[in-house]
């Protein structure tokens, strides 16, 4: 008889072995132990034991597990996001995934959902980033077939796809617009710690990755016209077996777009990833964003994967 149960202090072991059964492809960290579970999800201020639902046979082995959180509220009523489902393979197709999902989705209910999001993607992403999809959150990825058909047989639809890409370092791409010698005259790039994460939502979801901040500054006005989050992406490293680093939250101010401030930015963040002997860059773009995808094609840029983000109303 199989018993479904929330979460207790000794289950990060277990978790990690079911983990490393479930998501062996490339868009997740394999875990040696269970201490990248540890830091990425259950220390967070907002980890809810509630929400992290396990599936255990009688003697106490746990065969699967879901984790369900609340996102932030950006409009009326309250969302949660299924943010990682897995079932060991020896227990699949028996009703044990079908039952953790009715689990975590009245679990979501509980506490206010009325849509539900399957897969992570900011900002929608209560945990996770570090431990799965690559240098962002990215739902639910092609790499791993059986999760996309599982949520549509259960009434979820496609929300979001976004697309994967990867860059190796050795090397750069020779700077072929003009432009960009003129707006190094204006505008200065500077690395460092971030200044401040925007929100508390922000810090609990990014902060635990250390990132590094890339800004684009005028010279004159002191205005930040862009910017972006770099980071080390240890446990993807190990996997893949190169050195690679993250790019997220890549942004140009509006007004600035179109004038070669991203072909200076991301020029200086793969300059500063070769010269700090990484191998790898990865970066995420939402397919329904032809520009985006265009400029990461044009510096090199190949797509590996991609993630989609479900969802259903309640």
């Amino acid at each position: 008889m199989i018993r479904y149960r929330p979460f207790r202090n000794i289950d990060p072991p277990r978790l990690t072995e079911v983990w490393n059964q479930c998501f062996v492809n490339r868009g997740a960290v394999q875990m040696r132990t269970s201490t990248p579970l540890e830091r990425y999800v259950l220390s967070k201020p907002t980890f809810d034991p509630a929400g992290l639902i396990l599936a255990e046979e009688e003697d106490g082995r746990c065969i699967g597990w879901i984790h369900a959180g609340i996102a932030p509220r950006l409009g009326e009523a309250a969302e949660g996001v299924v943010c990682m489902l897995g079932v060991a393979p020896t227990h699949r197709k028996q009703g044990v995934g079908s039952e953790l999902l009715r689990q975590g989705e009245a679990y979501l209910q509980g506490r206010g959902a009325r849509t539900i999001f399957a897969g992570s993607q900011s900002p929608r992403n209560p945990f996770y980033l570090g431990l799965y999809g690559g240098s962002e959150c990215s739902g639910f990825l092609d790499s791993d077939p059986a999760a996309t058909p599982f949520f549509l047989k259960h009434g979820y639809g496609v929300h979001s796809t976004t697309a994967v890409y990867d860059r190796p370092l050795e090397q750069l791409p020779k700077p072929n617009d003009a432009r960009v010698s003129i707006l190094r005259t204006k505008y200065e790039v500077q690395v460092g710690p971030p200044r401040k994460l925007d929100s508390f939502w922000h810090e609990c979801t990014t902060g635990c990755i250390d990132p590094i901040a890339f800004i684009v500054e005028d010279k004159k006005t002191k205005k930040i016209v862009g910017r972006a989050l770099v980071w080390e992406m240890e446990g993807f490293s190990y996997r893949w077996g190169k050195p690679s680093v993250g790019i997220l939250g890549f942004e140009i101010a509006d007004e600035h777009r179109q004038q070669g401030v991203g072909k200076l930015l991301l020029g200086a963040v793969l300059r500063q990833g070769q010269e700090s002997f990484f191998e790898l860059a990865e970066v995420q773009a939402n397919e329904s964003n032809p520009a985006a995808v265009k400029f990461l094609e044009s510096y090199g840029f190949e797509k590996v994967d991609r993630g989609q983000t479900l969802i259903k109303k309640v």
